[in-house]
């Protein structure tokens, strides 16, 4: 994330794509790219598609017991119009982050998921 903390999303993106050319499976970098994609402030690097196809890799395995990944596919899913899908992983995720007692967490999963579900996606 210190990456795309820089401000330039399109040299995130890159190295982000770099990385993961090397270790597909990575989850940490698969999230960040996906949350990128998914969320972006910048209409041209976002991308529904290859957002859900990197989240899904972070969410493989104990991942979907992640809810920040969770969180990324919900995001993904609403960025390519997939709204009740987006809503449905935004209901598991803030499931999750509600047990671990984050609460701070649980409120904007919460209000993300209300936003997929009046169909509406969400920009950072």
């Amino acid at each position: 994330m210190a990456l795309w903390a820089s401000g330039d999303s399109r040299a995130d993106v890159k190295q982000y794509q770099h990385v993961l050319n090397m270790k597909p499976t990575w989850r940490v970098p698969a999230n960040s790219l996906a949350w990128i994609l998914a969320t972006d402030r910048d209409e041209s690097i976002r991308n529904g598609e290859k957002a859900i196809t990197w989240a899904r890799v972070a969410c493989k395995g104990k991942g979907v017991y992640h809810p920040e990944f969770l969180d990324t596919l919900a995001a993904a899913f609403a960025r390519a119009g997939r709204f009740k899908e987006a809503e449905q992983t935004a209901l598991q995720a803030a499931t999750l982050v509600r047990q671990s007692g984050h609460k701070g967490l649980a409120k904007k999963i919460e209000q993300r998921r209300i936003r997929c579900h009046s169909g509406s996606a969400f920009s950072e």
